[in-house]
């Protein structure tokens, strides 16, 4: 039976953690990398400094000066996009991260079936998973009070729930 228990357990971790990964990619995706503009014309080689020659050196100047003000506003603005983004994966893994600690602990309480421990231990370890991919994403993008703050709600419901249900069990 402890063979079935973790078995049920790793795979209820797995399959809840690539729900997760999935659900957020679906329902909330990142951030499309821009296209960048390219030069239109070839830069002119100028052997003899004509008029001509130097003329079209100034045009492809020009239109390189601006394709590259085009791309760094584009790149800027991506990369803003993409630290929301880092953010909101960060908050959306630490809150679905709790929740699967709540109830995973709940399960493992509650129900008295036994491979209750396996379904439970599953969705903690997916919880835990869920919130290391959460710092992992938004580490740079989020507020070190923020994160603080989430660890700190964390350890307090890992430690009283693993508490609680250390009374209780016998096994």
């Amino acid at each position: 039976m402890r063979f079935l228990n973790v078995t049920i357990g790793v795979l209820i971790a797995i399959a809840l953690s690539a729900l997760l990964g999935l659900g957020t990619k679906a329902f909330h995706p990142g951030p499309i990398t821009p296209k960048y503009p390219g030069m239109t014309i070839a830069k002119p080689i100028c052997e003899d400094k004509t008029v001509d020659c130097l003329g079209k050196q100034q045009d492809w100047d020009s239109q390189y000066e601006k394709i590259m003000a085009e791309r760094l506003s584009l790149q800027t603005e991506y990369e803003q996009s993409t630290k929301r983004y880092n953010r909101d994966i960060f908050v959306i893994n630490n809150i679905f991260g709790v929740l699967f600690f709540i109830g995973g602990f709940l399960i493992t309480k509650l129900l008295t079936v036994k491979t209750a421990f396996a379904v439970g231990a599953g969705m903690v370890i997916s919880g835990f998973f869920a919130i290391i991919i959460g710092y992992a994403a938004g580490w740079n993008s989020t507020d070190d009070r923020l994160k603080f703050f989430v660890g700190l709600v964390l350890f307090a419901i890992l430690v009283g729930f693993s508490l609680v249900i250390g009374r209780q069990r016998k096994d």
